[in-house]
């Protein structure tokens, strides 16, 4: 039952962290990788997360730069919850293990946005996604 549930979870979260505004509108190999890195952030942030009692809701809204199979840097753009959250996603965005830079997109540095939702119901997620994005300026396109 709790590997169904942690399952739930990600594809949740998986469709929070899609949206409207992605830097892969331009070329579709751009958008396959787009959406691989942004799955296994996602998975891989809310797997570690999920085991932490504490951050069973919020919303976090996070942007990060990525470059050549690194993530540079990371900080959250908007918040609904605890600042802890914030961090807590911040810091494994930093640990996480990224795919490598397609040819399209080596040496450059690019700026996605991802969102961690945490709250139960889609919803939830839904309205704090729409929040989000009206709050912040667009991706980067490479």
């Amino acid at each position: 039952m709790r590997i169904v549930s942690a399952f739930f979870a990600v594809l949740l979260l998986s469709a929070c962290a899609s949206g409207n505004r992605h830097a892969s509108n331009v070329d579709p190999a751009m958008a396959s990788f787009e959406a691989e890195l942004k799955g296994s952030l996602t998975q891989q942030t809310v797997g570690e997360l999920r085991k932490i009692s504490k951050f069973q809701s919020g919303f976090v809204y996070s942007q990060f730069h990525y470059q050549d199979g690194k993530i540079l840097d990371a900080s959250v753009v908007y918040l609904a919850g605890r600042k802890d959250l914030a961090q807590a996603v911040t810091d494994q965005l930093l640990r996480a293990q990224v795919p490598p830079a397609i040819p399209e997109i080596a040496g450059k540095r690019i700026r996605f946005l991802l969102g961690f939702c945490f709250f139960p119901s889609p919803a939830d997620c839904d309205e704090y996604k729409k929040r989000a994005n009206a709050a912040v300026p667009p991706e980067t396109v490479p």
